[in-house]
């Protein structure tokens, strides 16, 4: 029987192959944000895809700590949001240049969850 590192990595090859697969090896002490570059909307992706294998104890991670959401709007609150954002995203281009909107940067993302601690967390029963 796989152990829950070994499943962690397996649910993570299997959301990555998903998204359009994925060059490198996966190792337990790849960080999700800085090494496998899963952050913004795309953590839910992947939770959902870890919960699947692994049940809700997923969700008590505070994925958001550990990951770079910078600009990212989720469900219903990206709906109301999005009318608003886009005329003052192109207001502040106009007067700002390329500075705004502000990018994600996530391998400078300063927070560090690897799937060691995600396979330690699920064994816990939860964070």
């Amino acid at each position: 029987m796989a152990t829950t590192e070994e499943r962690v990595i397996a649910a993570t090859w299997r959301f990555m192959e998903g998204r359009g697969g994925w060059d490198g090896s996966i190792e337990p002490d790849d960080a999700v944000c800085q090494d496998l570059m899963i952050f913004g909307i795309d953590v839910d992706d992947f939770v959902w895809e870890l919960e699947e294998e692994f049940g809700p104890v997923v969700w008590t991670i505070p994925w958001g700590d550990y990951t770079d959401q910078t600009n990212s709007y989720r469900g219903c609150r990206a709906c109301v949001v999005a009318p608003f954002m886009i005329p003052k995203l192109l207001i502040e281009k106009v007067i700002f240049g390329d500075q705004m909107p502000s990018r994600p940067h996530p391998k400078d993302f300063p927070h560090r969850l690897t799937i060691k601690e995600i396979a330690q967390a699920i064994e816990a029963g939860g964070w």
